[in-house]
């Protein structure tokens, strides 16, 4: 089991909120006409991720079932997200994550940005694509690593797997993904995180 205070740590934090706010400042202060390639593509993503984070901000409420999970949680403990602020899986389950932990104090989130801590997913992740986002890595206040979860629902992973398996395009499985976490509305990732929770 890893111990975070014997890996190389990330210099910069984020809470939820100062990545939120960080991504509308940085909407706001680019001309999406300058842009071009991978970067006007990353734009695009970015505009539709706040509008879904903030979308889960005002609509969603935890149900009762995942605030027990998460309140049984006694001791302190730090969640770490690694993620990007054009991924959008990131933005269809982070959000929901910040809302349902809020109701417990003794966990913090806290946000760091994969493209400056590659070593740090890589010292830790040991089981598949330790690059793949999101991610949460959950540690006590030694700094053990007490569970994992990522890069998205199972249920979401297997749309993916099967619109690969059936030739579709990126853009195509893509649209039937965001469908899916539309429509779900994050009751999958409720049940996911409280059978976590329930097995501490």
């Amino acid at each position: 089991m890893e111990n975070l205070s014997v890996i190389n740590k990330p210099t910069r934090f984020l809470t939820f909120e100062e990545h939120h706010q960080e991504l509308k400042e940085k909407l706001e202060k680019i001309n999406p006409t300058d842009l071009e390639g991978l970067e006007l593509e990353r734009h695009n993503y970015r505009a539709i991720n706040l509008q879904r984070t903030n979308r889960i901000i005002k609509t969603y409420s935890p149900s009762q079932e995942i605030i027990d999970a998460v309140n049984k949680i006694n001791d302190k403990q730090n969640w770490i997200v690694i993620t990007e602020d054009w991924c959008g899986d990131s933005a269809q389950t982070i959000p929901y994550i910040q809302k349902f932990i809020s109701h417990n104090p003794n966990i913090e989130l806290k946000i760091i940005l994969r493209d400056d801590n590659y070593d740090f997913a890589d010292e830790i992740i040991k089981e598949g694509n330790p690059r793949s986002i999101p991610r949460v890595l959950a540690f006590d206040e030694l700094g053990n690593l007490v569970f994992m979860w990522g890069s998205r629902p199972k249920e979401a992973q297997e749309i993916v797997t099967q619109g690969k398996a059936q030739g579709k395009t990126k853009e195509e499985f893509n649209k039937d993904l965001h469908l899916w976490y539309g429509r779900d509305r994050g009751k999958t990732l409720e049940k996911e995180f409280i059978e976590i929770l329930n097995s501490l």
